[in-house]
């Protein structure tokens, strides 16, 4: 069967999220550490976190009537130019290899570009893992009718070890966790700090209480606050994903495999997370609303690493861009770092208006 008429696209239904979950275990990020990401037990209701709304485009192999191909397309609001503007997100493009060549690619993009018509949005962003180098040429390469990809920023996720219980004089006399009655200051705190960024999220009051469902599973419980002369300076929350989102280890490359035994045995001496086993969860909690300045900032994360290492979680993600001068805090405590790349992408013959200011970029990693 030519492909032409051997691959179909649609948009998700309730009753296909087993499969996309199944497909999602079958695909994996190489690497000398091969990841697989998965949504149990829900891939749909996963899909929408971050996200007013999304789109999850399926790609359908009629010959063999199986899922072969998935894409998100989401609606977010965020800070352009110091404003607030509904933006797209791409994401969770994933395909088996018989649909990755450029004709399955290039329909894939067709159906999203039909998709697209709906003028919901300009234009989206979406990042790419530096190490998929695979993905990063054909994406970005222009051929057969995909958008243009057009780089914006480098985004650095680093990764703070938790293992290890931290021994300290407890809480930090400017660091208290979030109160009900105040969670509206930190709503109008974040605000006002999100502004200075292009694609920072949005967040109201109804977000943190989780009344929107834009954060499941998510606690207000679980935001410190920085105050100085009872004036907000700086914010960070804790968000537990494992309920709906899981980063599983698929394989190890033979060298990994090789020096796992010996790597093991010196992170255990240094109370540090090993490298788990082949279908083993890596236990992660992510930063939140990351904000103030690097003192702050550093004040605010040696008060997590107190409060939560030692609790069964293996490490604290927090995703800064590389011109953000919190990124040097992060990377101080970091034991391991991944790089990627932020992207704006468009259709070129649209009028499109892309952000104008050259204020730094932000994303919310836990969101992506």
């Amino acid at each position: 069967m030519p492909a032409q008429r051997r691959f179909s696209f649609h948009l998700a239904e309730e009753h296909e999220d087993e499969e996309l979950r199944a497909l999602l275990k079958q695909i994996a990020m190489p690497g000398d550490v091969t990841l697989s990401f998965q949504r149990e037990p829900s891939f749909i209701q996963a899909e929408r976190a971050g996200n007013i709304t999304s789109q999850i485009l399926v790609c359908k192999d009629q010959q063999k009537g199986q899922i072969v191909g998935m894409g998100s397309r989401s609606i977010r609001l965020v800070y352009i130019d110091g404003k607030p503007e509904l933006i797209g997100y791409l994401s969770m493009l994933r395909g088996l290899p018989q649909v990755r060549g450029n004709i399955g690619l290039a329909r894939g993009y067709h159906y999203l570009r039909e998709l697209h018509k709906d003028n919901a949005v300009p234009y989206y962003f979406t990042t790419i893992l530096d190490e998929n180098t695979q993905a990063r040429a054909l994406l970005t390469s222009g051929r057969a009718g995909l958008p243009c990809y057009q780089p914006v920023a480098h985004l650095s996720t680093y990764l703070i070890p938790l293992r290890r219980t931290l021994r300290g004089k407890g809480n930090h006399d400017a660091i208290n966790r979030c109160e009900p009655q105040r969670l509206a200051d930190v709503v109008t705190f974040l605000q006002h700090w999100n502004s200075q960024y292009q694609f920072a999220p949005i967040y109201t009051l109804a977000d943190l209480n989780s009344q929107s469902g834009l954060l499941p599973f998510f606690s207000w419980e679980n935001i410190y606050v920085y105050r100085e002369r009872k004036t907000i300076q700086g914010v960070l929350g804790i968000w537990d994903q494992q309920a709906f989102k899981q980063t599983v280890v698929s394989n190890y490359s033979p060298i990994m495999r090789s020096i796992r035994p010996v790597y093991n045995l010196f992170a255990s001496l240094r109370g540090m997370p090993g490298l788990p086993t082949v279908g083993q969860e890596i236990k992660l909690l992510y930063a939140m609303f990351v904000s103030g300045n690097s003192r702050v900032f550093a004040t605010l994360v040696e008060q997590l690493r107190l409060e939560w290492s030692g609790k069964g979680y293996d490490y604290l993600s927090v995703g800064l861009c590389k011109d953000n001068e919190l990124a040097a805090i992060a990377a101080r405590y970091a034991t391991h770092q991944l790089l990627s790349t932020v992207y704006v992408v468009f259709w070129q013959e649209g009028d499109v208006v892309l952000p104008k200011d050259e204020r730094p970029v932000h994303l919310e990693i836990a969101t992506l």
